[in-house]
């Protein structure tokens, strides 16, 4: 499976449709920028704003340790109801609600939920549970209804305990969009993608609104789906990329499509569209959601209209939708149509002086449409040719089913979606936004289950995690023969970039066995360190750099603990995981294959200088050499093997890998040394068989050297050997 390129997270989502397999499907989605896009409706810490009926209610203590609503129900019908606050009633832009329940008393398990717009309501069921059960509710799917609810005006939910001695108890009840990006999406969601299941296949979306301020915004977006089959088929929705442009285009995601984004304001309103009347133009009035622009058809003695004729003949299986605006002066307000195909019918209708919605011949489809506000309506299930009917949504609600369509459809006007403004008086002007044809079914697909955040494991700039882990080993006896193996496990919790809301987890795995023989000849010591990283979005050029420092001290004394401290601190900038760095040191004294003092100080370190990683030895006394016997070398993040060489530096020596063209690495692979002490550092650069290292101070280093400050090699392997020489050959 594959990964959208330079994007940093995504989260994936199966859809399915019961009923058979659908193409090029257009569905809505409402995305939040981060966690914090969900509304808490009520925690339930008291009893402000709620009601009850055929119940009592109560705090008592909650799954989260805080208070929760506990409803006892004393009779049939028990319920109790929250009066949502004014300036909280706007849930038009979440479409899921959700609430921790569970229940006991009474053996009854079916529960309600009702939500209000005024007397309007529409149900959901649920089944009580006996221990705490999230309960999460599609407001698309409701279990039945009564009148149209407005969703950007909804003043109550009750919760049904139904019967006496059920004790229904409720805490964190939330509406939330459907899915959110952790907080680490654009403000402006221009960084959103989504893809098929491959990962990396685009699919077309339109960005019809923002809502809220950022960080805790809430997008409404439509997606065309390519395929859904009747079983689960998932998806990926991308975010997290800091240089992504917009890619938002309703044109390639519905079959129809204008929202009037284009030229200036008062100009001919273009596109698609042919005026038969009045004055049609682009507007900056009234303009809906993100967008700058809409189209407003003025008041005119002889009414303003215009058509625009479909590509395809309209059959049963698509919706229309277009958002509205009548100013409240206009008397006979916005008029629309659709045409079928020849012999149907049109699907006319209007808004009159008083704000109902119309059908032909003045039929009431009983929907009031307020003046001077944005709406949307939404003409589908279309029969064309047999009971010439259609149904009207309002505001995501369905309002009216089985509307009579109007005059009969001739060969000349087939296919035609036309807007008029019947009012005649210059000044009383509508507008009109958003318009688009896409494709539905009567059972359409069903959203599953949204997955948890994956991280892209391509290492890119600008990410930087540190961490440090001490093992403090005390033996519990002296090592006298035989293995003493230590296993210890570092789980480093990175909160970085962005920063992450929730974190992400990484895993370094330390491994030290230690093989001793009383020191008899050689303690030897192998680490190896394992580094998974899930990392983040970042952007190019990666380095990692690691520095181990292993203090050794060790006694001849079987009696006395074994202790050693090591010290593991990580700083990751990194391209890719780090395979392992071994190491083997032997300590000699004097080259003589005698065990060297045990009560010395022995160091070996892999020190971070501004553009080099430099080895050193630590020993006794100043003066006293090291003779490095062989050295293999396997690093990444230079440029060009055939112009590794040493150098003098000073008073040592270091390995250089110049570099060609910034940006551009290779590797070496294997390259092995045999060194000496240098007696004269001044002297040119020798061949890399038998150059010597220098002194500094009580050590002798080893520099790889590369050309940018912030960068690092990374050594991906070190095997070698070494003796303690006051005269090395």
């Amino acid at each position: 499976m594959g990964w959208l390129s330079g994007w940093g997270k995504r989260k994936s989502i199966t859809l399915s449709r019961s009923s058979g397999a659908v193409t090029n499907y257009q569905m809505e989605l409402a995305v939040g920028e981060s966690s914090g896009s969900i509304t808490q409706i009520s925690g339930c810490e008291n009893t402000t704003n709620w009601s009850a009926s055929n119940a009592s209610l109560s705090n008592v203590t909650g799954i989260e340790g805080t208070n929760c609503l506990k409803i006892a129900g004393s009779g049939a019908d028990a319920f109790a109801s929250y009066a949502v606050p004014s300036g909280e009633r706007d849930w038009s832009k979440s479409p899921i609600i959700s609430f921790l329940q569970k229940r006991d008393g009474n053996t009854q398990t079916s529960g309600q939920v009702f939500i209000f717009s005024g007397s309007a309501y529409q149900h959901y069921g649920f089944t009580m549970a006996d221990d705490w059960t999230e309960i999460v509710i599609d407001k698309e799917n409701p279990a039945g209804s009564s009148g149209i609810v407005n969703w950007s005006n909804i003043t109550a939910i009750r919760f049904d305990a139904n019967y006496s001695g059920t004790n229904l108890y409720i805490d964190n009840v939330r509406r939330s969009p459907r899915v959110h990006c952790e907080g680490s999406c654009l403000s402006s969601f221009d960084d959103l993608r989504f893809t098929t299941s491959d990962g990396s296949t685009l699919l077309d979306f339109w960005i019809e609104s923002l809502s809220g301020t950022t960080p805790n915004q809430i997008a409404t977006i439509w997606i065309e789906f390519n395929s859904i089959d009747a079983t689960s088929t998932t998806f990926y929705m991308y975010y997290e990329e800091a240089s992504a442009s917009p890619a938002s285009n309703g044109a390639n995601t519905f079959i129809f499509f204008d929202d009037f984004e284009r030229g200036s304001n008062g100009d001919a309103v273009g596109g698609s569209w042919t005026v038969t009347l009045g004055s049609c133009t682009i507007s900056t009035d009234h303009a809906f959601g993100s967008g700058t622009r809409c189209c407003k058809l003025a008041g005119h003695a002889s009414y303003s209209s215009m058509y625009a004729t479909l590509t395809d003949t309209p059959d049963s299986n698509i919706a229309l939708r277009f958002k509205e605006w009548k100013e409240t002066a206009v008397v006979n307000g916005i008029n629309m149509y659709l045409n079928g195909p020849v012999g149907s019918k049109t699907t006319n209708m209007y808004v009159d002086a008083s704000e109902a919605l119309r059908g032909p011949g003045g039929v009431s489809l009983g929907i009031t449409v307020s003046a001077d506000a944005w709406h949307y309506l939404e003409q589908k299930n279309f029969d064309w040719l047999s009971s010439y009917t259609y149904d009207v949504d309002y505001n995501g609600s369905a309002a009216k089913t089985g509307a009579a369509m109007g005059a009969t459809v001739s060969e000349s006007n087939t296919k035609r979606l036309g807007f008029m403004c019947a009012d005649t008086t210059v000044g009383r002007d509508v507008y009109i936004d958003n318009i688009f044809v896409r494709n539905w079914r009567s059972t359409g697909p069903a959203w599953g289950a949204w997955g948890t955040e994956e991280i892209n494991t391509e290492f890119l700039a600008d990410t930087s995690e540190t961490a440090t882990f001490t093992d403090e080993m005390d033996g519990v006896n002296a090592v006298v023969y035989g293995d003493t193996a230590e296993t210890v496990t570092l789980t480093d919790v990175v909160d970085g970039y962005g920063p992450w809301s929730d974190g992400a987890s990484e895993t370094a795995t330390l491994a030290d066995e230690m093989t001793a023989d009383v020191l008899k000849e050689s303690t030897s010591e192998t680490a190896t360190i394992t580094d998974e990283m899930a990392g983040q979005s970042m952007t190019d050029g990666i380095t990692e750099t690691a520095t181990i420092t292993d203090l050794m001290e060790r006694t001849y004394e079987t009696e006395s603990n074994t202790a050693e401290a090591a010290i593991f601190s990580d700083l990751m900038e990194c391209l890719h995981l780090v395979d392992g760095i071994n190491e083997t040191i032997t300590f000699l004294e004097y080259g003589t294959g005698a065990p060297q003092n045990p009560h010395r100080r022995k160091q070996m370190l892999w020190n971070i200088q501004n553009k080099h990683i430099s080895l050193k030895f630590e020993h006794n006394q100043s003066g006293r050499g090291v003779h490095l016997v062989d050295c293999a070398i396997r690093c990444g993040r230079i440029r060009r093997e055939d112009s590794t060489r040493f150098v003098h530096m000073g008073q040592h020596i270091k390995l250089k890998f110049q570099h060609n063209v910034a940006g551009e690495a290779f590797s070496v692979g294997t390259l092995s040394m045999q060194v000496n002490r240098i007696d004269n550092p001044s002297a040119a650069p020798r061949d890399v068989q038998s150059v010597r290292f220098a002194h500094q101070g009580s050590h002798m280093q080893l520099k790889f050297r590369h050309n940018e400050a912030g960068k690092t090699i990374l050594l991906k392997s070190l095997a070698m050997t070494c003796n303690r020489t006051n005269n090395p050959p």
